[in-house]
């Protein structure tokens, strides 16, 4: 058999490892599986028992990279062939006072608020330009957020929205702190319209009750007229309890 062949037999087994250490002379040099595969094929190569054709497909590289990677092997070793950032700290790294002082802000400033929106709020008020996956490693290292599950699939299609404005109305409030700390806590109340997503009405009150919801339908009949249908949640502020049922406000 031929040095291709158990060259090739060779790594299928060690494949499973993800690095093997190489010693040359009296120094030792952790490598890659894909780094030790090009040392022992560039050896060799330089031995006499492989053509450069056999070292190029081996490598997955054309001719002329396997002659510049055997000067590189040559001139530097081993050493050579190994990526030359390890060990170093890489260029776009945060630094640790900068992770502190987000960690911090999240804390006392905030706190509650999605990687989004707390991304947005660092650059609008703190002058800190953060993509939001930063944001997200920074908050999960510091123990401030949990780690987002995966959502299983949905076993069945979405609803695909109406073909027309005014067929279907959805009503519902979130409770958020949308003032942050200048203000208390409030409950958006709104109305979508399913087709256009349109905002038909909006307003802010103190916690999700009819009262809040009333005021939003007039102003959407005022403005739109009478929708075809209307969708909300199991609220008890839209559907009443069953005798000896407990309210959905408990």
């Amino acid at each position: 058999m031929t040095i291709y062949y158990h060259i090739q037999r060779y790594f299928k087994r060690v494949y499973s490892h993800k690095c093997c250490c190489a010693v040359m002379g009296k120094e030792q040099i952790t490598l890659t599986k894909s780094e030790l595969k090009r040392v022992m094929v560039l050896e060799n190569w330089i031995g006499g028992r492989l053509a450069e054709q056999d070292v190029a497909r081996l490598l997955g590289i054309s001719i002329r990279q396997a002659y510049r990677l055997k000067a590189k092997y040559r001139h530097g070793g081993a050493q050579a062939v190994a990526h030359g950032n390890r060990g170093r700290k890489p260029a776009h790294t945060l630094a640790d006072s900068l992770k502190q002082r987000v960690q911090l802000l999240y804390q006392e400033r905030y706190f509650g608020s999605n990687a989004t929106h707390f991304a947005e709020l660092l650059a609008e008020h703190e002058n800190i330009h953060l993509s939001v996956s930063s944001v997200r490693r920074i908050l999960l290292e510091g123990g401030l957020r949990s780690a987002r599950l995966r959502r299983r699939p949905k076993a069945h299609r979405p609803r695909p929205r109406k073909p027309q404005a005014g067929m279907l109305w959805q009503i519902d409030a979130s409770p958020y702190a949308w003032l942050e700390d200048r203000g208390p806590m409030l409950t958006l109340h709104g109305i979508i319209d399913d087709a256009t997503g349109e905002v038909v009405a909006a307003a802010f009150r103190p916690t999700e009750t009819l009262e809040g919801s009333v005021p939003v339908m007039m102003e959407g009949l005022k403005r739109k007229g009478v929708p075809l249908a209307l969708y909300s949640d199991q609220h008890s502020s839209f559907i009443r309890p069953r005798a000896n049922q407990p309210s959905s406000r408990n």
